[in-house]
């Protein structure tokens, strides 16, 4: 893959930047697959010979699409996506090397009361993910004493036959603990993506009865 801009193209240099990081994600050329790490924002600028500002805007859009994700003092990784076949190319069954996101249980609440399930250590790489049918709620907590954590749901919703995707960052303050949710279904679908930025944020997953 070539890392350099086009003087042709008419494009601002993010979208170019964003396009082709975009193309080798979904195509799964080697450094571009499920959980590798991408190089960092100034390295980026130096090979793009750019500002920053230019790179950060480009890993914003491909973090809006779902196609990266980053961890706070550790960089962007590639998000485990539907692969595009090159037009010479046969897709494997499966993508080899990737790792698939941790599923969190639910815990059904009750109007007598319910034993809290014991939490789910975040896993900042791979994420997780929760069966969701619009009444589930997550209960985060800070184990940490000095630092604000955040967590990020992914969205997902169809809209005129098109998938449209964001994401919808949650602060959590060191040492507290948020009750996030519900989520609909129509926004975030059947399956709820949950990302952290560090392992000291310890999830929970309650189904409001």
């Amino acid at each position: 893959m070539e890392l350099r801009l086009d003087p042709a193209d008419s494009r601002p240099p993010y979208q170019q930047i964003a396009s082709i990081f975009r193309e080798a994600i979904l195509r799964g050329e080697d450094g571009y697959t499920a959980g590798e790490r991408m190089s960092s924002a100034p390295a980026l600028a130096f090979t793009f010979n750019v500002a920053r500002g230019t790179v950060d805007r480009a890993l914003a859009e491909l973090r809006s699409e779902g196609l990266i994700r980053t961890v706070q003092g550790s960089g962007s990784y590639v998000r485990e996506v539907a692969r595009v076949a090159a037009p010479d190319e046969s897709l494997p069954d499966a993508p080899g090397g990737t790792m698939p996101r941790g599923t969190i249980n639910v815990t059904d609440s009750a109007r007598t009361g319910a034993l809290l399930p014991a939490p789910t250590v975040g896993d900042p790489t791979n994420g997780h993910s929760v069966a969701n049918d619009g009444r589930v709620m997550l209960l985060v907590e800070n184990s940490g004493s000095t630092v604000p954590r955040t967590v990020t749901l992914q969205m997902s919703k169809s809209v005129d036959g098109l998938t449209l995707t964001g994401s919808r960052t949650v602060s959590v303050a060191a040492g507290a603990t948020r009750l996030l949710g519900p989520y609909p279904t129509a926004d975030y679908g059947a399956a709820l993506l949950v990302d952290v930025d560090n392992a000291e944020l310890k999830i929970r997953a309650i189904r409001a009865a």
